[in-house]
């Protein structure tokens, strides 16, 4: 025995399984998750015609070739498994994690999140922390939105995120530095122009009153759509064409009539602009009217049993007229009882005269 436990482990890899499943549960897990060896997570053991009655998979290109499977760790239940196409490496992680954050956690996450990733010599978050412990570095501009939506930066980091995210002529990148593969490129998910991000982007924009902020995402995207004829999948940030980028080792074409391209620029509108608020029993309404976009004319609303025509003039984030079918009303707020087509008014000036927050009232004719 001594001489045995001297001598250096040798495992022999020649009768290994061909096929093989990993458990990912954490130890007192009820449910036992598995991972296939093509990185497949498994479920409904007996139910499919497979053994597994659901298979979830998820694939980036067709022509990528599985390369390997391991985990992280002998006591860490994450599997790695890796995959090659043309001029791209791609590792899926598969894990088992802990309750949702509520409460107290909540506050906990928002702390590390802050502690981990706000670099203060940038005023921006990073773009994640790899396994490694190591920081990349590049501006996510997806993440720093959400932070400053959820409330994660908190007043004077969100002022540093505004003074310090780079923003294109045609709109805010989803990334930013492009990623030094692209050399004076662009990629697919790194420096192109994703007009969902810049929707979020702009509401994060609205809700801390940096109007020109949102102005410019706003008439960015609506440039963009009117010279391409629609709303596309991905601009390019110098010239608002649509480009769907590099990635794989080619250029993608950025797709056509895109849905959630169409709703980012009708949020940026009505949530930014107007500055709807909807509630169970109405809307009230903050708008981030720019001088330089002029009068803002939003017709044939439908809502509820209502449809509404909402006219904005003037210029700034203050509320000094707001009428109903030209009767004024003490606050701007349109009631959910509503019917029929109704004529809404908004006057705003940029200095502090009118409530900006609304007060409820059903009191209109």
């Amino acid at each position: 025995m001594d001489r045995l436990a001297a001598e250096p482990g040798v495992v022999d890899f020649r009768y290994a399984p061909a096929e093989w499943q990993t458990a990912i549960c954490l130890p007192d897990d009820p449910s036992k998750s598995l991972v296939h060896r093509s990185g497949e997570l498994l479920y409904h053991f007996g139910r499919g015609k497979r053994e597994f009655g659901t298979r979830i998979s998820v694939v980036v290109t067709e022509d990528a070739r599985w390369t390997g499977q391991s985990l992280v760790g002998p006591r860490i239940p994450i599997v790695q498994t890796t995959r090659q196409a043309p001029g791209l490496t791609i590792v899926e992680e598969a894990f088992a994690v802990t309750q949702p954050f509520a409460g107290d956690d909540a506050a906990g996450l928002k702390r590390a999140i802050n502690r981990q990733l706000w670099l203060p010599d940038k005023g921006l978050y990073a773009f994640f922390l790899d396994r490694r412990g190591q920081l990349e570095t590049s501006s996510e501009s997806l993440g720093q939105a959400l932070a400053i939506l959820f409330d994660v930066a908190n007043a004077e980091q969100a002022k540093q995120i505004f003074q310090h995210q780079y923003v294109s002529p045609h709109g805010i990148p989803c990334s930013w530095p492009v990623f030094p593969r692209f050399g004076h490129d662009i990629g697919r998910h790194s420096g192109a122009v994703w007009p969902q991000i810049q929707g979020f982007w702009a509401l994060a924009a609205a809700a801390r009153g940096q109007s020109n902020l949102l102005a410019h995402e706003l008439l960015a995207l609506g440039h963009s759509a009117l010279a391409s004829g629609d709303f596309r999948e991905i601009y390019h940030p110098q010239t608002g064409v649509p480009d769907g980028g590099l990635q794989t080792g080619r250029r993608w074409k950025s797709q056509p009539g895109q849905s959630w391209a169409a709703t980012a620029y009708l949020a940026m509108l009505l949530h930014g602009v107007v500055g709807m608020r909807f509630e169970p029993d109405g809307i009230g309404l903050q708008p981030n009217l720019l001088e330089r976009l002029g009068k803002v004319e939003v017709r044939n609303i439908k809502y509820r049993q209502s449809v509404l025509d909402i006219i904005l003039t003037g210029h700034g984030t203050q509320i000094v007229r707001f009428a109903i079918d030209r009767t004024d009303q003490p606050q701007p707020w349109i009631p959910a009882t509503l019917k029929s087509r109704h004529r809404v008014e908004i006057e705003c000036i940029a200095a502090v005269g009118y409530p900006k927050h609304s007060e409820k009232t059903d009191d209109v004719p």
